[in-house]
């Protein structure tokens, strides 16, 4: 669990010195394993996370202003089908892959809650892909772009271009992990930014299930939601 520690600690500063910069240094922050369900307030909405969780919380001060809330889950806790998709890595020596972990986290009016598209789009502008005309199709199905720092693995599904960002990449580092963001609501799915946004992080043998999995994570997030 060293890895994953290490890893929330230093997410934790950069979303503090975020969340200071956007909201003038006004916001409140957790960082604990509740004994009891807690509510969280996310712009404007309620969300009772059950105990047992490790959870980061930051909410601005300010109306509009940028809230998050992360918390660290065990495959079988996201729901009764999600443990289908784990797939154990015990080779691996990365903080997510074989401890059957996923992070997720949810963003409210953050300038990082980007689309695929937007998400392509902004690596275009900072000459972040190598081959933006001649993606490589992979055995999955993605078009694989090959960035300065992340793999980017697109694919379109029910004419939504969803993205994955794997890093460093996956041809042969045992370390990389996978990110997929997308929003919310479901109603949300042909927005270019989005208001509300979920992200989630685990190892890259997941890439395959990603989309599903992330379905799977929305319905939980949503079934905590009580205002």
């Amino acid at each position: 669990m060293l890895g994953i520690s290490q890893k929330l600690k230093r997410r934790k500063w950069v979303i503090i010195g975020l969340a200071m910069l956007v909201a003038g240094g006004s916001f409140t922050y957790y960082n604990w394993r509740p004994p009891q369900a807690h509510d969280y307030r996310l712009n404007g909405k309620c969300f009772r996370i059950p105990a047992g969780y490790v959870v980061a919380y930051i909410a601005s001060d300010k109306p509009g202003g940028e809230d998050y809330l992360e918390f660290i889950s065990k495959w079988p806790d996201l729901s009764p089908n999600s443990y289908q998709f784990y797939h154990p890595d015990p080779t691996s020596h990365g903080p997510l892959e074989d401890r059957g972990v996923i992070m997720v986290s949810i963003f409210s009016n953050s300038p990082g809650n980007v689309s695929g598209q937007a998400l392509l789009d902004r690596n275009v502008e900072i000459g972040g892909i190598k081959n933006l005309n001649n993606p490589f199709k992979d055995k999955l199905g993605f078009n694989e772009y090959y960035g300065i720092v992340n793999t980017l693995y697109e694919k379109i599904i029910n004419n939504v271009k969803k993205v994955v960002s794997c890093s460093p990449t996956l041809n042969g580092h045992l370390k990389s992990t996978c990110e997929y963001r997308f929003p919310l609501f479901i109603r949300d799915e042909n927005k270019y930014l989005y208001e509300d946004m979920i992200d989630i992080e685990t190892g890259p043998q997941h890439l395959k299930d990603m989309f599903e999995v992330g379905e799977a994570v929305r319905a939980k997030v949503l079934s905590w939601m009580r205002c």
